[in-house]
């Protein structure tokens, strides 16, 4: 649900928003149209009201997507590039640390977000291959 009314709905290739009967359908944005490959796999509300989402290679491991935030005002800002398999997006408590799982590689990557979101800074990640034992995935 969303403040103003309606659902946010995830599709394999956009994001929409829809009234509460599900009659009436605007999309918000469209991602990776030039990757048929390709299709939203996970995502999360970020602390400043956007939408921060990853996407997954059906095709193959070959890391060819990203992580996107689509802003309150509708744009689409490439936050990572080269994802194979984005998943376990989150936002620690205070919203200070955005989580983020590319399954292909298997690390739990942590990044610093500036207030409003305007910059994140990778810090060291939280888990992976000579980390801790495990296979991070979702």
């Amino acid at each position: 649900p969303r403040t103003r009314g309606g659902f946010l709905l995830g599709f394999p290739k956009s994001m929409v928003v829809t009234d509460h009967t599900f009659t009436d359908f605007t999309q918000v944005a469209e991602i990776e149209p030039h990757l048929p490959q390709t299709r939203i796999n996970d995502a999360a509300i970020d602390p400043y009201g956007g939408i921060v989402l990853g996407t997954y290679n059906e095709q193959s491991r070959e890391p060819v997507g990203g992580v996107y935030r689509i802003a309150p005002n509708g744009e689409v800002i490439t936050l990572l590039s080269d994802v194979a398999a984005a998943n376990g997006l989150a936002f620690s408590p205070d919203g200070r640390i955005l989580y983020f799982t590319d399954t292909g590689e298997g690390t739990i990557r942590r990044f610093k977000l500036a207030p409003e979101f305007a910059s994140l800074a990778e810090i060291e990640p939280l888990a992976g291959p000579n980390i801790a034992p495990g296979s991070p995935d979702g």
